[in-house]
């Protein structure tokens, strides 16, 4: 009788703890390797931080940007390369990148910004910024709206 109750109470305690890692885990694999979500104030942060030091891009990068507006973020393989939708306008200095300041884009264009991230190392490049071809490019926002 014991042996049984010993078996009984460790079947179910393996079941639940498939069932509460399952809990833990399937919402880690979602935001890692998820679709599409609005950017964070720490994404943001990320994105306008690493993006501002042209030594981080990559050699093909030729797009050097600011940023209007923030739009949605994919995390892929497992939180090391996130790819940043935004809308921004080309700029000519290096101060100029980063969030754009007001007057500096006549009309604005989305963008896909690629950030290459090993957390554990500090290691963060740009491999590439393209801009999304969608059509003709919008007004950009001012601040006295």
């Amino acid at each position: 009788m014991t042996h049984t109750r010993s078996v009984v109470l460790l079947a179910g305690l393996a079941l639940s703890s498939s069932v509460a890692l399952q809990v833990i885990v399937d919402p880690l694999d979602e935001a890692k390797n998820g679709s599409p979500r609005p950017m964070a104030v720490n994404d943001v942060a990320f994105l306008t931080t690493t993006a501002c030091h042209p030594s981080l891009y990559g050699a093909g990068v030729t797009n050097r940007i600011c940023f209007t507006d923030f739009l949605t973020v994919k995390t892929l393989d497992g939180g090391v390369l996130n790819r940043f939708q935004v809308r921004g306008c080309p700029v000519n200095t290096e101060i100029e990148l980063g969030y754009c300041r007001d007057g500096v884009c006549p009309t604005t264009s989305a963008y896909e910004v690629v950030i290459y991230s090993e957390p554990w190392s500090a290691l963060s490049n740009v491999p590439y910024i393209t801009e999304i071809v969608q059509g003709p490019s919008e007004p950009a926002p001012r601040a006295d709206m």
